[in-house]
C-alpha cells in the first residue's frame, strides 16, 4: 500500500495526470456532508453519531427491549445496529422516518464542498451517501440504485449514483430502501445489481478516489473487490484520505474493500483533501486541447482600403478568409487608445483587473490591441457572448504565466466568485484575468471584490474618444480611404456617420420589417448572443427565423455551440458581428413600424418567457437595456420606454425592483410641463416598494431605492430651481440617506462628486444655491449637518 502526503509534489502531479487522462472517478462518503446542516436545522450525523443518536431511540421507544438487549447494542457494528433499529416490529417507522427527514433531507453544503462539485468537471459521481446535498448544488441528476435497467450510457448525463438509497424516497414511500443493514447489503448485491455493475468496472479501469469515506461498514464495495480479477498490468489507483498512516488492521479492512493509495492530510483539516483535489484539476489544465481553443491569434489588416472598409461596416473581415469566431482582427486604422499604457502596466503585477466602460466604446479592439502586445505569455479570449462552464473556468484559471481576457457578457456573478476565490492562486502563477464589464455591471464587480472594503482594480473607458485617440484614429481612416470621427461625440455617433458616408443605410433599410426580427435584435442587444433555446421565445416557426437570420448576412449568423459553453438542446447560437449594425436596424423598424408596434412585441416577448427564465425576463426589462437599445436619452424612443413600463406594471407591479426601473425611466427622459408631479408619483411608488423590499430582506433593491430615489428628488428640486423649500429639503435628505449608506471609495459617491452621473448637476446646482445664499430658511438649519456631510464626502472621493 501506498502511503503519501497531500502536499508533495508527485500527490499533486498523480492526481492531475488522472484529471488530464479523465479516469478518475469520485466515491463521497459520509465525511463529505458530516456537520452540515439539513432543512430541519439538525446536523447531519457521523456514522457514529447516528450510532448513538439510534442507540437513544431505542432506548427511549423500543419495543420488547430489555437491559440486557440494549447493552448487547452498544457492541454492534453499524450495520447490525441498522437491523434492529429498522425493524419496524421494535420501533415505530414514523420515528425512523422522522429521523431520517430531520437529518439527511434538504442538506446545505458550504461552498468549499459545493466548489468541488461544481467547479469540477466530474463526468459522474458515485456517493454513498443518502442525503440530497450533491444534487441540490449541482446539475447531477440523482440516479437510484432500485433500477434493474440502468444502461451504461447513463454515464453521458452527468448522473450522481446513490450506491445506498435516497432521503427523498424514503420519506415520501412507505417501503424502506435504504441500503443501511446488513441484510439490505446482501440484498442490494442482487436488486443493486446494475449500479454495482457499472461501479465494478470502474474499480477495475478507472482510478477512484474516495472522498469522506471510512470504508469500515461498506460490504458491497468490499464485496465487488472480492470478486474481481484484475488486469495484470493494471496501475489503476484506489485513493484514500487518511490523517495518518493506517495500522496493520486498519490496512487489512482497507485492502478488503481494494484500497492500494493513502493520502495523508493533517488531523482534523479537512479542507486540505479539497485543497488538493482543486490544485490537481488546475494543473490538468496545462496543454490541454479544450483551453487551447481559446488561445489568442490575431490578424491585422494591412492598408487595403476595401478589407478596412469591410471590417468597419460588418464588424467582421471576409476578405482574408476567417470566419467571426476566430477572427480576432485588428484593422490597420486602430489608433492605440489613452487607457492602454494604463491596462498593460495593471496586467503586469498579476490578479483580477476590470475594464469597465459602456456599450459600444471600443472594448473589444482595445481588448485585442492589449492581447496582441504580450508576447511573453500565453493570451487566452474568451468572445463576448459566450457562456462557459464554472469547471472549465476554473480549470482556465489554473494556467500558469498566462494573460485570460473575457470579453463583454461572458462573466455573471456565479463565475465572477470562482475567479475571486482563484486570486491568491493567480498571483502565484503569476497570470492575470482581465474582465470587461458594462457600467451597469457592479454587482459582478461586487461578486470580484474581495469585500466590501477592498475592491477588483476598475479602469473605465469612454465612448467618447479625447482629443488624441480622435488624432490618431482619423489617421489610420485616412490612410485606408474611411470617413474620420468627428471629436467629441460618442463612438456610435461617429459610426453611423460611416455608415451614412459608405452608403449603409439603404442596406439597413431593406432588412425585414418584423417583430421576430426586432425581438431577436433586442434579445442580442441585451444578451450579446441569443442561442437555440432562447430562440424558441421569438418564434415557434424556427424555420422563419432562420429566413430572418439568413436575409441579414454577413451581421446576423449561427454559429455552433463549442463543447465548453454551458449546453442547450440546439447546439447552436445566433450571432450579431456589428453592434452598430444592430442598433441602426432597431431604429430603423421604430421608425417604420411605429412605438406602439415595438412596444407590443417586447412587452409580448417578456410576458410570454416561462417562469424558468426569469433571470432573462429582468435583464430584458431594465431602464439601462431598453435605453440602450433604443436610444431614449439621446432624443430616441423614450415615450416608447415609458409606455413599455405602463404595460409592463401589471406583470411586475409586486416586485420592488420594478419601480426602481421605471423610476429611472421617467428621471432620465420625462420633459412634459406635469414633470414635478410625475416626479413625485415616482417618489411615493418608491417609498412603497422600499417597505417591501425591507419586508422581504432584499437589501441590494433597497439600496438601489436610496440612490433612485435621492436623484429624482434632486431632480424634482431642480425643476423647480430650488425654490421649493420642501423639495430641496427632502433632497438633502434623501442625498445624505443614499450617500451614508454607502462605504468609503464608493464608486456611486465618487460619480456622483465626479460629473459622471446625472444627478452630479443637480447636486452642484443645490448646493450652490444653499452657498449663494437663493435658499433661505431657519428651516435649513435642521439638514446642515446633511449639507456638511454631503460635502465633505463629495470633495474627498470626487478628488481621488
Amino acid at each position: 500500500m501506498e502511503i503519501i502526503r497531500h502536499d508533495a509534489p508527485e500527490t499533486i502531479e498523480l492526481l492531475s495526470d488522472f484529471f488530464k487522462r479523465g479516469t478518475l472517478v469520485p466515491v463521497f462518503g459520509a465525511g463529505f456532508t458530516v456537520g452540515e446542516s439539513a432543512q430541519s436545522g439538525a446536523k447531519v450525523p457521523s456514522g457514529t453519531q447516528l450510532s448513538e443518536l439510534m442507540l437513544e431511540q431505542l432506548k427511549q421507544h423500543g419495543i420488547g427491549l430489555s437491559e440486557d438487549d440494549l447493552k448487547k447494542l452498544e457492541g454492534y457494528r453499524f450495520p447490525d445496529l441498522c437491523e434492529v433499529y429498522f425493524d419496524q416490529s421494535i420501533l415505530p417507522q414514523e420515528i425512523t422516518k422522522a429521523t431520517i427527514r430531520e437529518r439527511f433531507y434538504n442538506v446545505s453544503l458550504s461552498s468549499n464542498k459545493a466548489s468541488l462539485i461544481n467547479d469540477i468537471d466530474w463526468k459522474y459521481i458515485y456517493t454513498l451517501n443518502i442525503d440530497n446535498a450533491i444534487e441540490r448544488h449541482s446539475q447531477y441528476s440523482p440516479i437510484y440504485p432500485y433500477d434493474s435497467n440502468l444502461s451504461n450510457s447513463s454515464r453521458n448525463f452527468r448522473p450522481v449514483y446513490k450506491l445506498h438509497g435516497d432521503v427523498y424516497y424514503e420519506v415520501t414511500h412507505d417501503s424502506e430502501r435504504l441500503v443501511f443493514q446488513k441484510a439490505s447489503y446482501l440484498e442490494s448485491i442482487e436488486t443493486n445489481k446494475r449500479m454495482l455493475e457499472i461501479l465494478e468496472e470502474d474499480l477495475l479501469y478507472k482510478n477512484i478516489l474516495f472522498i469522506g469515506c471510512s470504508l469500515t461498514d461498506e460490504d458491497d464495495i468490499a464485496f465487488l473487490v472480492s470478486g474481481q480479477k484484475s488486469p495484470k498490468d493494471s496501475k489503476t489507483k484506489r485513493i484514500i484520505f487518511r490523517s495518518a498512516a493506517p495500522s496493520s488492521l486498519e490496512s487489512s479492512v482497507l485492502r478488503r474493500h481494494g484500497i492500494n493509495t493513502v493520502i495523508l492530510i493533517d488531523d482534523r483539516q479537512y479542507d486540505q483533501t479539497y485543497s488538493l483535489i482543486q490544485k490537481a484539476y488546475s494543473l490538468s489544465a496545462e496543454g490541454d486541447a479544450e483551453l487551447e481553443k481559446y488561445i489568442f491569434e490575431t490578424t491585422v489588416l494591412d492598408a487595403n482600403a476595401r478589407s478596412n472598409q469591410d471590417f468597419l461596416i460588418k464588424g467582421v473581415a471576409e476578405t482574408v478568409g476567417q470566419s467571426s469566431k476566430s477572427a480576432a482582427i485588428l484593422p490597420y486604422y486602430y489608433g492605440v487608445r489613452s487607457k492602454e499604457k494604463q491596462i498593460i502596466s495593471s496586467i503586469h503585477h498579476g490578479g483580477s483587473l476590470v475594464l469597465l466602460g459602456p456599450r459600444v466604446s471600443g472594448r473589444t479592439l482595445t481588448l485585442r490591441s492589449i492581447a496582441n502586445s504580450f508576447k511573453d505569455r500565453k493570451v487566452f479570449f474568451i468572445d463576448s457572448g459566450t457562456e462557459l462552464e464554472t469547471h472549465f473556468v476554473n480549470r482556465l484559471l489554473g494556467l500558469s504565466n498566462s494573460l485570460i481576457i473575457f470579453d463583454s457578457k461572458t462573466i455573471d456573478t456565479e463565475l465572477a466568485k470562482v475567479i475571486r476565490n482563484n486570486e491568491t492562486k493567480l498571483r502565484e502563477r503569476k497570470t492575470s484575468v482581465l474582465i470587461t464589464l458594462d457600467s451597469g455591471e457592479g454587482y459582478i464587480i461586487d461578486a470580484l471584490s474581495p469585500s466590501k472594503l477592498s475592491q477588483v482594480p476598475i479602469i473605465e473607458i469612454s465612448r467618447v474618444f479625447d482629443q488624441s485617440e480622435t488624432k490618431l484614429a482619423n489617421q489610420g481612416l485616412k490612410s485606408v480611404r474611411c470617413p474620420t470621427f468627428k471629436g467629441g461625440k460618442k463612438l456610435l455617433d461617429n459610426l453611423f456617420f460611416v455608415y451614412e458616408t459608405l452608403g449603409q443605410n439603404t442596406v439597413i433599410k431593406r432588412v425585414p420589417k418584423e417583430k421576430e426580427l426586432l425581438n431577436l435584435l433586442y434579445l442580442m442587444s441585451v444578451k450579446r448572443k441569443v442561442n437555440g433555446d432562447w430562440a424558441r421565445f421569438i418564434s415557434s416557426d424556427l424555420e422563419h427565423l432562420e429566413k430572418i437570420v439568413s436575409s441579414c448576412s454577413p451581421y446576423l449568423e449561427f454559429e455552433k455551440l463549442d463543447i465548453t459553453e454551458i449546453a442547450n438542446h440546439s447546439g447552436y447560437k445566433i450571432i450579431c458581428n456589428s453592434e452598430a449594425w444592430l442598433l441602426a436596424v432597431m431604429s430603423e423598424l421604430y421608425r417604420s413600424r411605429g412605438e406602439a408596434w415595438c412596444v407590443d412585441a417586447i412587452f409580448n416577448l417578456v410576458r410570454d418567457l416561462p417562469d424558468d427564465e426569469k433571470r432573462l425576463s429582468i435583464d430584458l426589462s431594465l431602464f439601462d437595456s431598453l435605453n440602450f437599445a433604443f436610444g431614449g436619452d439621446l432624443g430616441g424612443a423614450g415615450d416608447l420606454i415609458l409606455k413599455f413600463y405602463e404595460r409592463l406594471e401589471v406583470l411586475r407591479g409586486s416586485e420592488p425592483e420594478f419601480f426602481v426601473q421605471k423610476a429611472k425611466a421617467y428621471y432620465s427622459m420625462y420633459r412634459a410641463l406635469d414633470v414635478v408631479d410625475e416626479l413625485s408619483k415616482r417618489l411615493q411608488e418608491l417609498a412603497i416598494a422600499e417597505t417591501w423590499a425591507s419586508s422581504e430582506n432584499n437589501s441590494a433593491a433597497e439600496r438601489n431605492i436610496r440612490h433612485t430615489s435621492a436623484l429624482i428628488s434632486l431632480r424634482r428640486a431642480a425643476e423647480c430651481k430650488f425654490e421649493n423649500l420642501d423639495y430641496t429639503i427632502d433632497a438633502i435628505k434623501r442625498t445624505w440617506t443614499a450617500i451614508s449608506g454607502e462605504q468609503f471609495n464608493s464608486e456611486y459617491v465618487a460619480k456622483l462628486a465626479d460629473g459622471s452621473l446625472k444627478g452630479s448637476e443637480y447636486l452642484k446646482g443645490l448646493l450652490k444655491a444653499v452657498s449663494d445664499g437663493r435658499v433661505t430658511s431657519p428651516r435649513l438649519l435642521e439638514v446642515k449637518d446633511y449639507i456638511d456631510s454631503i460635502k465633505m464626502r463629495s470633495e474627498s472621493e470626487g478628488k481621488q
